[in-house]
C-alpha cells in the first residue's frame, strides 16, 4: 500500500493524481530504499522477496532510461528490481525527492533530485569514493492497467562523473 492507496481498490481508469502518486511511489520510497533490508544492501545479496514490485510493474515493463547497462535493461519485473541493485548496491543512502509531475494522458513526467553517498561497489568503473553527491533527472511513466509499462528518461550523468572527478570540472564555464 503506498500514501493511503490501496492498488486492490484503485480504478481501472487511475486519475491523474494517482499516476502521480504511483510514480512518486516509485521514486521516492521504493527506489530511494524503504523495501529493502539494510543488511541486504550490506553483503549485496538482493532476492526477489526483497523487491516485489508486482504492484508497481506490469510483467512486460520496458525501461528506456539512459543511461544503460552493457546489453540494455531487462525485461519485466526484473528490469525494475535491477535498476534497485544498478543504483542501491553502489549508493546505499540514495534518495530521491520528486520536485515536479505532470500527467498527460496515461503518462506521468516527474522531474527529480537525487543526493547519495558513494559508499559501496564501484559505479561507472569508480571505486567507491565515500563522497556525498546530488543531481537531476527527468522522468516519463506510462501507466497502464495501474501500473507501471514502461520508463523513459535521463539524470545528469555529467554532473555526477564530475563530482566524481571522472571528467573535468565546468566551472570555467562560468564566465
Amino acid at each position: 500500500m503506498y500514501k493511503g492507496i490501496d492498488p486492490a481498490e484503485l480504478d481501472p481508469h487511475m486519475t491523474p493524481n494517482q499516476k502521480k502518486e504511483l510514480v512518486r511511489h516509485w521514486y521516492e520510497d521504493v527506489l530511494s530504499g524503504s523495501i529493502l533490508p539494510r543488511e541486504a544492501l550490506a553483503t549485496g545479496v538482493l532476492d526477489k522477496e526483497d523487491m516485489d514490485l508486482t504492484h508497481l510493474f506490469t510483467p512486460d515493463y520496458t525501461n528506456h532510461v539512459s543511461p544503460a547497462p552493457p546489453g540494455g535493461w531487462k525485461r519485466g519485473i526484473e528490469a525494475a528490481r535491477q535498476i534497485i541493485k544498478a543504483f542501491r548496491l553502489s549508493f546505499p543512502d540514495l534518495t530521491l525527492e520528486v520536485t515536479e509531475q505532470m500527467v498527460g494522458g496515461d503518462l506521468v513526467v516527474t522531474q527529480y533530485s537525487v543526493t547519495s553517498t558513494h559508499t559501496s561497489k564501484a559505479f561507472f568503473g569508480m571505486p567507491a569514493t565515500g563522497k556525498r553527491y546530488k543531481l537531476s533527472g527527468l522522468g516519463i511513466e506510462k501507466i497502464v492497467d495501474d501500473k507501471i509499462a514502461e520508463s523513459w528518461g535521463a539524470w545528469d550523468t555529467y554532473s555526477l562523473m564530475e563530482q566524481m572527478g571522472i571528467l573535468p570540472n565546468a566551472a570555467h564555464l562560468a564566465g
